[in-house]
């Protein structure tokens, strides 16, 4: 494979091939073309002897270490990039691949100061080479496999946006990754800022941002902690330490610098924001967190246990949903939802359960059969240490033993009480409720500011909210439970205890923090209504990067609204994600919305905008009503005309369309017979089930006049691009 002589040396000193490394050419041509061959082995051989007769080969270092970490031999790449940065100092290639050595054998700080230096040589060099920013992405994927989230959004940001932003898609795609990392919570996912947005501070954010996106982050805390001697009172000075000392990972520095923020800034959004960042850092620093177990106990007669199992009034039996829920001999295996209180007076005792919070849901239970290498066993898990001793008495029951044979018993996660009161809510409310999810939601309104959490005693969350001293703590503690569970009921009533207990911030200075901080979970307490087109619009983009769909829902009135002021994009990106919510959870009141769809769509044709996902969404709703063996005979006829319309138009304008063509080609004639299935259900004749099961044609099953199931002949319908 021939080199381009005029490219620069792949040794990173800073030349030109034909003036670097010219007498190499035949040897990297050799190289490239065994490479290219799959001969990863042999090019690490050759290059291997090239390098012992002649050391002093930056270009060959370079093949040298990249060939290393292909063939997976961690130790020698150690040491040849060790090699390659003793020879040449000055190479940002040998002071990324040091990098990479350093942060694969878990030495982060090394790894750092070696990407500081990479940068260093880049901006004496003029150039700026496509392996450093290879190297920091490298840096960045082990932080966030090590559960370093920040630092590693941190660092991706500077590689894709400072070093490459004409070709960063790789990079970009591992940050909306991590974005999206539902398990870690919303505040530590952030995109990186410095925090420091005052005018009188501008001078320390330029020098503050100079030194972070060279990755020399010990030195901007040096130039806040200076700041700091002459100004101790400043807490966007102290937020930005804080910010500084998260992305070198020293947490209890970090919660240290948030929580002296926190302390001057006692009513504004940033000491809330601070507040929760140092609350999160500390290890269970809501004081309600406890450990949840794993248990697992032998039965000893297996068909005694099933029986009490399933006539035990607090186990709540769970169908099989999925062949995973099955064994390995395809024997589905029984699974149960342990209840707090029997299932026959569920309501009354969840509603009696909110006023002091007790999770309603227990543990989750599974039978297993016996196997061959082991006996048959119950498995609980999600066991709260205060609920041990009662489910102990309980799977004795079970068992019929007094002494329960322990097979297992490990911790294996940790959660808090109160999060878990309120998920169960929300899913046990959904399984058992019946529609009765409005009586909670009022019920948790009254309950929610008469807890009292660990971190408020001996105060109440009322109480706390009227206290000066408590107030941001009231506020980070319903922030905290609204971004750990994104849910549109928990959500709405969250919102009305935040506005019961009076906890709203200036929304002008709440407006402005968020434009300067970009900080999605602050979006939560904004009235849409008070903000501007361009505020509007950033606040949704913002949204989406966060995948916030239930936040995303407070703010569609209110883009649709001002739809002919914003870009028809942006508009139709939002009205798609509360359409694709409404069809997966509100599926049976999708006739409901259907004038506002066709509406959206016209917005669209009118704007030459793609639309075929509401199509589809349409389709499935439809479908839904029109299948489902619950949904009332009055509402299917209303909508049938909406399905046969909607075939109609697709075969007619969306054949081709690129978003839905080929889905309408290949369902083309399932969509057709069942359309004839639901008419024929509707108006007489056969049933649903009979018309829409699947069939198979042989010359002898032509049916006969006399034959109760014949059928005139659909008339076919010719489909563009279909024989």
């Amino acid at each position: 494979m021939a080199i381009d002589k005029f490219a620069m040396c792949p040794g990173g000193m800073g030349k030109k091939v034909k003036f670097c490394a010219g007498n190499c050419l035949p040897q990297l041509e050799r190289l490239e073309k065994l490479i290219t061959a799959d001969q990863s082995r042999a090019a690490r051989q050759q290059v291997t002897t090239w390098l012992e007769r002649d050391p002093n080969r930056a270009c060959l270092w370079a093949y040298k270490c990249l060939l290393d970490r292909a063939a997976g031999c961690v130790e020698d790449h150690a040491k040849s990039a060790a090699e390659f940065v003793r020879l040449f100092p000055d190479s940002p290639i040998a002071l990324a691949e040091l990098a990479i050595a350093q942060i694969l054998e878990n030495r982060f700080q090394e790894a750092s100061e070696s990407l500081a230096r990479c940068v260093e040589q880049c901006e004496a060099q003029g150039y700026f080479y496509y392996r450093v920013v290879a190297a920091m992405t490298t840096v960045a994927e082990w932080l966030a496999e090590q559960g370093h989230i920040p630092a590693a959004i941190a660092y991706l940001w500077i590689a894709s946006h400072r070093y490459d932003p004409q070709n960063h898609t790789e990079t970009d795609e591992i940050l909306q990754q991590l974005y999206h990392r539902k398990d870690v919570p919303l505040e530590l996912r952030q995109m990186p800022t410095t925090g420091l947005f005052k005018d009188e501070l501008r001078d320390l954010d330029s020098r503050v941002y100079q030194h972070v996106v060279r990755f020399r982050f010990a030195l901007a805390e040096q130039e806040v902690q200076r700041y700091l001697e002459t100004n101790p009172e400043e807490p966007q000075a102290w937020f930005c330490l804080g910010n500084l000392r998260l992305w070198q990972i020293n947490y209890p520095g970090a919660a240290e610098a948030y929580l002296r923020c926190a302390q001057l800034d006692q009513t504004g959004p940033l000491g809330m924001v601070a507040l929760l960042r140092a609350t999160i850092l500390k290890k269970n620093g809501f004081g309600d967190t406890e450990n949840l177990y794993l248990l697992r106990y032998e039965v000893s007669d297996p068909e005694r246990t099933k029986e009490a199992l399933f006539s035990d009034p607090h186990l709540d039996h769970v169908p099989p949903e999925s062949p995973s829920q099955t064994n390995d001999r395809g024997l589905t295996e029984p699974q149960f939802l342990l209840l707090r209180y029997p299932r026959s007076d569920g309501f009354e005792q969840l509603l009696r359960d909110l006023d002091e919070p007790r999770p309603p849901l227990v543990s989750y239970v599974l039978y297993s059969r016996s196997r061959d290498d082991e006996p048959a066993q119950i498995v609980l898990t999600g066991v709260s240490e205060s609920d041990r001793s009662w489910v102990e008495t309980r799977a004795r029951q079970w068992c019929g033993d007094e002494e329960l044979k322990v097979l297992e018993e490990s911790v294996f996660t940790t959660d808090s009480r109160i999060l878990r009161m309120l998920r169960d809510v929300s899913s046990v409310s959904s399984r058992f409720l019946d529609g009765k999810w409005t009586d909670v939601e009022s019920r948790l309104v009254e309950s929610i500011p008469k807890w009292r959490w660990p971190v408020l005693e001996p105060l109440t969350l009322e109480e706390a909210a009227r206290d000066p001293q408590k107030k941001q703590w009231a506020r980070i503690l319903l922030a905290h439970i609204l971004q750990e569970i994104p849910d549109r009921h928990i959500a709405r009533v969250l919102h009305e205890v935040w506005q019961k207990l009076h906890l709203d911030f200036d929304q002008e200075e709440l407006t402005r923090f968020i434009d300067k901080t970009a900080d999605p979970l602050l979006i939560h307490f904004i009235d849409p209504a008070r903000l501007s087109d361009e505020q509007l619009s950033a606040v949704c983009k913002l949204l989406f990067l966060y995948q916030q769909v239930p936040l995303l829902e407070r703010f569609r009135p209110e883009v649709l609204q001002r739809r002919d002021r914003l870009d028809p994009e942006l508009v139709y990106f939002v009205y798609e994600v509360h359409a694709a919510v409404f069809v997966r959870t509100r599926q049976q009141e999708w006739l409901t919305i259907h004038p506002e769809l066709e509406e959206m769509i016209t917005y669209c044709e009118q704007h030459n905008l793609s639309h075929g996902r509401l199509h589809e969404l349409d389709l499935v709703g439809l479908v839904g009503i029109l299948a489902s063996k619950s949904t009332s005979t009055e509402i299917k006829k209303q909508a049938l005309p909406f399905f046969e319309k909607l075939l109609e138009h697709l075969v007619r304008h969306h054949v081709n369309d690129p978003e839905i063509g080929p889905m309408v080609r290949d369902y083309w004639h399932k969509l057709t017979q069942m359309a004839l299935a639901f008419k024929a259900s509707l108006t007489g004749g056969r049933s649903l089930d009979e018309l829409t099961q699947p069939q198979i044609w042989t010359p002898d099953a032509e049916p006969g006049p006399e034959s109760r199931l014949a059928q005139p002949e659909p008339k076919k319908i010719w489909v563009p691009g279909m024989d």
